[in-house]
């Protein structure tokens, strides 16, 4: 039986360790769409989201695809997953102007519930994001994020976009074990 010196083990170890891609710190980066070169573009909404959180980041945005050391392969699915109820206001909010000649009075108008409901479609929205070096194609990380909210599946929701694309590189360099779950 061989024994191996602590010297050898402790570079070999080294060795693996530096193999392994890490999570750079900036550099080139393109956004583009997860799959097939044939994939649809990535909504611009998505895409312009995505390159500010990741310019915060440190890297620098390069426009168009196939020139950047690294590439954000994205992914945004939404999944209609049932119905919900929603309260319905009574009626809509006003402001109330005082009288004219220095008299005085007015008011403020806020409409409460009356206890009437709306049924509501329910949306998952599920943001994935890798970061690959282009060269090797290896992940370097990657990140995902999950929602649900009332809406309609065909429609693309700004608000919820921003959302994701800030909480899925919120933790960068590190990576969630899971997706993030968005609020």
């Amino acid at each position: 039986m061989t024994t191996l010196c602590p010297r050898i083990v402790a570079a070999m170890a080294a060795a693996l360790l530096c193999a392994a891609a890490a999570p750079p710190g900036g550099g080139t980066i393109s956004v583009e769409p997860a799959g097939r070169p044939d994939a649809p573009p990535v909504a611009p909404a998505v895409a312009e989201r995505l390159r500010e959180a990741l310019a915060d980041r440190g890297f620098t945005i390069l426009p168009g695809t196939g020139h950047s050391a690294f590439v954000a392969a994205v992914t945004l699915d939404r999944t209609a997953v049932g119905t919900g109820s929603a309260s319905v206001p009574s009626g809509q909010a006003a402001v109330i102007p005082g009288l004219v000649g220095g008299a005085a009075g007015g008011g403020v108008s806020v409409p409460l519930s009356g206890g009437k409901t709306r049924v509501v479609p329910l949306v998952r929205f599920a943001l994935t994001v890798q970061i690959r070096e282009r060269r090797s194609g290896a992940i370097v990380w990657r990140g995902a994020a999950v929602t649900v909210r009332a809406g309609d599946p065909s429609t693309r929701d700004a608000a919820t976009v921003a959302d994701l694309c800030s909480t899925v590189l919120r933790s960068y360099p590190h990576e969630a074990p899971g997706p993030v779950t968005v609020p």
